[in-house]
């Protein structure tokens, strides 16, 4: 796991070492209802981008080319000093 801030955003990277992602499962990775969990419902991804997306960031997900997955959450200082500001200090 990595945090990095820029001057406009702050960036969290998530990467594994595992067997990274069929093919398959890279088409449908963020598309609601579509899951490999026998009890799951197949939202977490797919509500995950959204919010970033409402945020005015992005959620992306692929392959490491030498094996394993990697996640970004990319999100702008705006978005986050916003979600940490006390409740009477948030923007009209």
């Amino acid at each position: 796991m990595h945090l990095a801030p820029t001057s406009t955003h702050w960036e969290l990277t998530v990467t594994d070492s595992g067997a990274g992602l069929s093919a398959e499962m890279q088409d449908a990775l963020f598309r609601p209802f579509h899951t490999t969990k026998p009890d799951g419902l197949g939202l977490g991804l797919s509500l995950s981008q959204r919010l970033a997306e409402g945020m005015e960031g992005e959620l992306r997900g692929g392959n490491v080319p030498d094996g394993g997955a990697r996640f970004v959450l990319r999100l702008p200082n705006a978005a986050l000093a916003s979600a940490h500001a006390p409740a009477d200090h948030l923007p009209d």
